[in-house]
């Protein structure tokens, strides 16, 4: 008998095990649905950041500097037709649109989401906190209603990085613009320098953009950082760095560079050091100084109002006592008129002991 209760012990406590694991394996719906204007949803996979590289490939460690924190992948089949669509969860809007920048591709713009993008490689677009790329041949369609879909979700969405608009608009190379928050993401389109050189580690975003001066390319960098004292220091690296503003460097990129508060901007690939200031004077930034007002000195005590104060505040007080004595005075004449003997004056309180105490008389 003991050893038929044990195995039964154990077997239900196995069992539950099991149970337990199987709903720990079982994947969430996931955000594509399972439906979408008449397609149906097949071969359908969630993966965490740690695994983006099963369905992100090279993309993944730029999606994780962008913020994703796990990813869904399905192909939509209607028929004998099948297209496949990736999301990419962000943690804010700023990552699901700086992604696009980067990983969308340069092609005319789409309708869809937020912003969109069609290149021969794949649409890709963003809404809210999410950045999806499908293959070419996708319904677009179905990609519109998947990003109606999308805006109906309840997550948190932050605003767009200001960044961008502070370029300024003279010769900007049109879908140019790229906004990065992580050295691996920059290092693709704009490398003067190995490792995290602009400082990614302390908190900055960039924006490039690319101008036309004068028949060439140039490349303008916007560095925001979160404090000015972070800045200056920066600064200061891109001069030991660089070539910065016509110091001659044998080996090293020549670039401009020009702090304004939190915001260093640096320019590359000019022809002109008067063309690159004009370039920079162009940047819409402009720098607020708050400050808090001093406070008025203390006042001084005013002994006579004090004094009065507490002579008024005492009487008060001895006026409560005395109408609280009052009150119960009058409160207990008239229970004992209309209740003799029931609350006051009952007879039991009459009742008095007396111990008579006295001396032992001497021996």
């Amino acid at each position: 008998m003991r050893a038929r209760f044990l195995l039964t012990i154990g077997g239900s406590f196995l069992s539950g095990l099991c149970v337990v694991a199987l709903c720990l394996s079982a994947e969430e719906p996931g955000v594509l649905p399972a439906r979408l204007a008449g397609w149906e949803r097949t071969d359908f996979r969630q993966v965490d950041a740690r695994r983006l590289e099963s369905v992100a490939a090279d993309d993944a460690a730029v999606l994780r500097e962008y913020g994703c924190t796990g990813a869904e992948n399905a192909a939509y089949s209607k028929g004998s037709s099948r297209w496949q669509v990736t999301l990419f969860r962000m943690q804010d809007r700023t990552g699901a649109s700086g992604a696009l920048t980067l990983l969308g591709g340069v092609g005319p713009p789409m309708a869809v989401g937020e912003a969109g993008t069609r290149t021969p490689r794949r649409i890709a677009f963003y809404q809210g906190n999410n950045f999806l790329w499908a293959e070419p041949l996708a319904d677009e369609a179905a990609l519109r209603a998947l990003a109606q879909a999308l805006r109906a979700l309840p997550e948190y969405v932050a605003s767009l990085p200001a960044l961008s608009s502070f370029l300024p608009v003279d010769g900007l190379v049109r879908g140019s613009e790229q906004y990065f928050l992580g050295p691996t993401a920059l290092a693709r389109v704009f490398a003067p320098a190995a490792g995290d050189w602009v400082g990614f580690a302390y908190g900055a975003e960039v924006q490039l953009a690319r101008y036309r001066q004068a028949g060439a390319e140039v490349t303008l960098l916007l560095i925001s950082y979160p404090t000015p004292q972070i800045a200056a220091e920066r600064m200061r690296s891109f001069e030991a760095l660089f070539g910065v503003n016509g110091t001659v460097q044998p080996s090293r990129q020549t670039v401009l560079a020009r702090r304004k508060g939190t915001l260093v901007a640096l320019v590359s690939g000019h022809q002109s050091t008067e063309a690159a200031d004009r370039l920079i004077e162009g940047v819409n930034y402009t720098t607020q100084v708050s400050w808090s007002d001093p406070s008025d000195p203390r006042a001084q005590i005013n002994w006579p109002h004090t004094v009065l104060n507490i002579f008024l505040g005492t009487g008060l007080i001895l006026l409560f006592t005395l109408a609280s004595g009052i009150g119960y005075g009058l409160l207990r004449l008239a229970l004992t008129r209309f209740f003799p003997g029931v609350i006051f004056n009952r007879p039991s309180e009459g009742d008095v002991i007396i111990f008579k105490l006295e001396a032992p008389p001497p021996k």
